[in-house]
């Protein structure tokens, strides 16, 4: 059997289906999925923005908002302060369906909740495939600074 670590780099990355012939080749990557983080980022925004024209904080049981965290999940339903004692990160699920019994009203929140669902995807991959290149990038500089000493 041959040496996984005695072929050449490139028939490495090529046996292991690594999409980067070089570093400025994952640099390049990065920078376009920055710029794909940014697009989403404003649409996320926009998203909360349409659905509070449409439900006004307060008017309904629940808001959308965009929270930042180790999750990757940013798009989230969250309870409203003047329905709930305590404000709270809910599911898309019983109360939503309970409050909004007007068949277009209900069309338009499962409209919303598609859109959220696919936009937090979305974004969510994104964000870990940018933490991850960043790390890669980080990591194999460190090697190569080891190798030079």
């Amino acid at each position: 059997m041959n040496s996984l670590v005695k072929i050449s780099g490139r028939k490495w990355r090529s046996q292991i289906g690594f999409p980067f012939s070089s570093l400025n080749q994952v640099q390049i990557h990065l920078n376009q999925l920055y710029t794909q983080r940014d697009r989403l980022k404003i649409l996320a925004s926009s998203l909360i923005e349409e659905w509070n024209d449409r439900f006004p904080k307060g008017s309904v049981p629940v808001y959308l908002t965009r929270v930042s965290d180790k999750s990757y999940s940013t798009l989230r339903w969250r309870l409203s302060a003047t329905h709930s004692n305590k404000a709270s990160q809910i599911s898309f699920s019983k109360i939503m369906l309970d409050y909004f019994h007007i068949d277009k009203d209900r069309k338009l929140v499962f409209q919303f909740e598609s859109r959220r669902q696919d936009l937090d995807l979305q974004l969510s991959l994104i964000l870990y495939e940018i933490l991850r290149l960043e790390s890669y990038i980080k990591n194999i500089n460190t090697l190569t600074d080891i190798k030079k000493v």
